[in-house]
């Protein structure tokens, strides 16, 4: 693919848009470093997760140590952070995008990321799989 060229128009694509939307928890999360060598860091959320980076690769995926959602009480701080009707959820100069897009003759999407991924994120892949079987109110209640 010629780098000069956007990935849409070389396949052809038709136009489509995105609305810039706030999806994450707010306020964002803080963290901090808690264990480091020459080699990884080992960082803490705000939510209790901890997760090791790799300083000597180039490139790596960190490694959960421990994730945020372990159970129900630990389910409520995230949740308390996902208000959909939170102001900052939405672009500063909200009635401007929307006056800009209402004639528009192209698709408008909402880049939500994945129903599973966000869970996965949360409660890690192993444990999710469990809790469809153990507590599937608890995760209908975090999907909702």
């Amino acid at each position: 693919m010629p780098g000069d060229v956007h990935f849409s128009t070389f396949f052809g694509f038709d136009r489509m848009e995105t609305i810039p939307l706030n999806l994450g928890v707010y306020p964002p999360l803080e963290s901090k470093v808690v264990e480091q060598t020459a080699h990884w860091r080992i960082v803490e959320d705000e939510l209790g997760g901890l997760t090791k980076h790799w300083t000597d690769r180039e490139v790596g995926i960190p490694q959960w140590l421990r994730y945020p959602v372990r159970d129900r009480a630990t389910w409520e701080r995230p949740k308390q952070r996902l208000n959909p009707d939170a102001a900052n959820r939405y672009p500063e100069y909200w009635d401007y995008v929307k006056r800009c897009y209402a004639d528009r003759d192209f698709p408008l999407g909402i880049s939500a990321g994945s129903y599973y991924g966000w869970l996965r994120n949360w409660v890690g892949m192993e444990n999710l799989a469990l809790w469809y079987y153990d507590c599937p109110d608890l995760v209908h209640e975090m999907t909702e």
